[in-house]
This record gives structure tokens, C-alpha cells and sequence, in this order.
């Protein structure tokens, strides 16, 4: 059975008008708490500053119907960085030296432009556009730092936590870039790694394939063109592409396209079939077909005002996409 004894909710931390973003340093004035099972409703990065622990994680065994759980052991060491998604749960033990940076996010609540970031391999594990794999791996670290980069991280830190703290003009769009900026940075202190798994490293070109369909969504795109892009057979770069984003490659590229059919329905007077062209369907018929399967309502019934069906049924934004026709962020 599992030993969960603390659920940890982002919303007790921060305020309703603040970004879904909490930034604290565990074991710095006391001693870690030891062994307290928990799990978390958001995200988290968790960075060794001072010493070590064993990092224990709780991971179903597959198959078991009595819901038996295996227990991960990892000792973790100063420099050392965990990443932790929703519907894990994990404590530390040993803690007498112990110090931890946490930065925890909620991916559902942070809409923000991707743009290039999955062009780092390491984003996708930061925001991760499907399930986030098999539980046990995020028992371990995912990198170590060295000293100069810790500090840096640290410093970082820092400064989003001040900036959180504040109650001024600009404090959300300030909170935002700083969080960002952490993000990158610790994104490309990732090694690049010759000798890494075919899944992980496969995982990261995933980033690579979506960040081509962002740019060039109104071009013509095969499955055969996406998987030349990241060196792939179609048939395991459709299979890593699920498995990373719980979606098939074209379908993904459709919801990026639809996203901005959307947009141009909604905005602007240019003709439907111009829309079509415009967004990469073959024709008027296509994009009418797609539109209704996805919104309800055909792209002329959607632009005589009958949105508030689409509000209904509106299906995740795609990566690389800013939340265009949901009134609240997209999940991830």
C-alpha cells in the first residue's frame, strides 16, 4: 500500500492574484523533515544545496491489482537536481546535512509562449506535453551542477523569490520573466550526453520535431518529412512521439494548425478558404471538417457568433501556442 501521509497544494503558498510559482530552501535553518511521504498537485524542482539524503519514491509495480508499490532508493548529493510531476510520492530521509532548493510550479495555470525552448532537450522535462514517463526515473537526478552553476541557480532563485514577495506594479510580468530565466538556465546546464538511452534521447528530439511544426505548421507536412527531421523511422518516431505527448504526431500538428484557424476566424475578415491555405489544410472542405470535429460548430457558424459552444469544447493548446480561445490555461 501506499504510505502517503502529505498532500502538499500549491494554492496554500500563494494568493490568488499571484503566478502559480513557490520558491523556498528547506533544511537551512532546521533539519530536514525525514520520511514524510507526500505528493504534490504541481510540479517541482528540487536542488541539493548543501549535503546529502536518500530520496525514496513510491512507484506502482505494473501489473500488481492489489496496488502494491516498490520503493525507490537513491541517495542524492549536493549539486544534485530532482524533477517531480503530479501523482508521485516521494520523501527524504537521512537529512542531518541536508539542504533543498524547491521550486515548485503548476504547468496548468502558466501559459506562456514556448517559442524555441523545445529546441533544449531538457525543457521537456521541465513542462512535459504528455505523461511524464515511467514514475521510478524521477527517483533520480536528472543532473548534477557544479559549483559555479549552483550559485548561479541559487542567485536566480533568489531574486524570483524577492520578486514574488513584492506587492508592486509589473510584479507578475517581473515574477514571469525571472521564473523563465530560471528555467533556461538550469535547461542548458544539461549535458549533452553521447552514450545516453535510445528512450530518453529520443524523448529530446521529440522537443526538436514539435518546435519545426510550430514554425512551419502552414507548410505541407508528412510523417515521413517530421521523422526525416529528427533521424527517425516513421513507425518509432510515431511511437516516441506518443509516448511523450500523448497524442499522434499529425494530430498534434493539427491542433497547432486548428489553434490558429481559430484565431483568424475569430479576428479577422480574411475569406475561409484563404484561412485553409493559410494554416496548412488542403482545402476549404478540410479545414470545415476538422474545425466542426474539434469545436462543434463549422468556421462561418463560429464567426456569426456561436462561440460560446467552442468554450465548451475547446481542446488543449499545443505547444509553442499562447492559450487563444480557452478562457483559462490549457493542462499540460
Amino acid at each position: 500500500m501506499m504510505r502517503k501521509e502529505f498532500h502538499w497544494l500549491l494554492n496554500e503558498f500563494v494568493s490568488d492574484v499571484k503566478l502559480p510559482i513557490y520558491v523556498t530552501l528547506e533544511g537551512h535553518t532546521r533539519k530536514h523533515i525525514e520520511r514524510l511521504f507526500h505528493d504534490h498537485t504541481s510540479s517541482e524542482i528540487a536542488v541539493v544545496v548543501r549535503g546529502s539524503a536518500i530520496h525514496l519514491l513510491e512507484n506502482r509495480l505494473i501489473g500488481d491489482r492489489k496496488n502494491n508499490y516498490a520503493l525507490e532508493q537513491v541517495t542524492i548529493r549536493k549539486g544534485d537536481v530532482l524533477v517531480i510531476h503530479p501523482g508521485v510520492t516521494h520523501c527524504y530521509d537521512q537529512t542531518d546535512d541536508f539542504e533543498l532548493l524547491n521550486i515548485v510550479y503548476d504547468t496548468q495555470q502558466l501559459a506562456f509562449p514556448h517559442l524555441d525552448c523545445f529546441d533544449m532537450p531538457f525543457f521537456h522535462v521541465l513542462f512535459p506535453q504528455g505523461a511524464p514517463g515511467d514514475p521510478a526515473e524521477q527517483a533520480h537526478p536528472v543532473m548534477r551542477l557544479d559549483e559555479e552553476q549552483l550559485n548561479a541557480v541559487l542567485l536566480q532563485a533568489q531574486r524570483l523569490q524577492n520578486e514574488i514577495a513584492l506587492e508592486r506594479a509589473g510584479n507578475l510580468f517581473v515574477s514571469m520573466t525571472l521564473f523563465l530565466e530560471c528555467m533556461a538556465m538550469i535547461s542548458r546546464y544539461l549535458p549533452q550526453r553521447e552514450n545516453e538511452p535510445e528512450g530518453r534521447k529520443a524523448n529530446f528530439l521529440i522537443g526538436a520535431a514539435i518546435s519545426f511544426m510550430v514554425r512551419h505548421y502552414a507548410e505541407k507536412i508528412t510523417l515521413d518529412r517530421l521523422a526525416k527531421q529528427v533521424n527517425m523511422s516513421p513507425r518509432n518516431f510515431c511511437r516516441h512521439f506518443r509516448n511523450a505527448t500523448g497524442s499522434s504526431p499529425m494530430e498534434y500538428l493539427n491542433n497547432i494548425r486548428l489553434t490558429h484557424a481559430l484565431l483568424m476566424v475569430q479576428d479577422s475578415a480574411v475569406g475561409i478558404e484563404e484561412i485553409a491555405g493559410l494554416c496548412g489544410y488542403s482545402g476549404n472542405s478540410h479545414l470545415y471538417r476538422m474545425f466542426r470535429a474539434a469545436y462543434g460548430v463549422s468556421p462561418r457558424e463560429y464567426r456569426k457568433g456561436k462561440r460560446a459552444a467552442v468554450q465548451e469544447n475547446c481542446p488543449p493548446s499545443p505547444a509553442g501556442i499562447i492559450d487563444l480561445s480557452c478562457t483559462s490555461a490549457p493542462p499540460r
